[in-house]
């Protein structure tokens, strides 16, 4: 499976609709003629969205433990699992905005050339954000 897969789902809404992605864009720099500036500002995008995305993850983690472990010790009521799920369903959330806002800044990285070209490579025609 390519390292992609596992984000990709998070963001689909983006880069289906021509946003493009950090991670394609790197791997597309030269065939984008990325200058080096974006090259850069695509590199601490990158390492940003890194650091909150593990953040996240250690999150839904730790809390994804603690209802395991209310229901392993047969200790869950209807109120608690539901604070629980909320809390989960919360940071997971928080998980694909950090995902879909790295593809929102990538457009103001990319010309608006540079923006149609990556959706043409990745084979989403011109894009479709405005």
């Amino acid at each position: 499976e390519r390292r992609a897969g596992r984000g990709m789902s998070k963001a689909m809404a983006a880069e289906v609709n021509g946003y493009p992605g950090r991670r394609d864009a790197r791997e597309l720099a030269d065939a984008l003629a990325l200058n080096g500036e974006q090259r850069t500002k695509t590199q601490a995008l990158r390492d940003t969205m890194r650091t909150e995305a593990i953040s996240n993850g250690e999150q839904i983690i730790a809390e994804e433990k603690r209802l395991d472990a209310r229901f392993a010790g047969k200790g869950s009521d209807r109120n608690e699992l539901a604070a629980a799920t909320a809390r989960i369903g919360a940071l997971q959330g928080a998980l694909r905005a950090t995902h879909l806002s790295t593809h929102l800044a990538m457009v103001d990285i990319l010309s608006p050339a540079q923006t149609a070209r990556y959706a043409q490579l990745r084979g989403y025609g011109t894009g479709g954000h405005d």
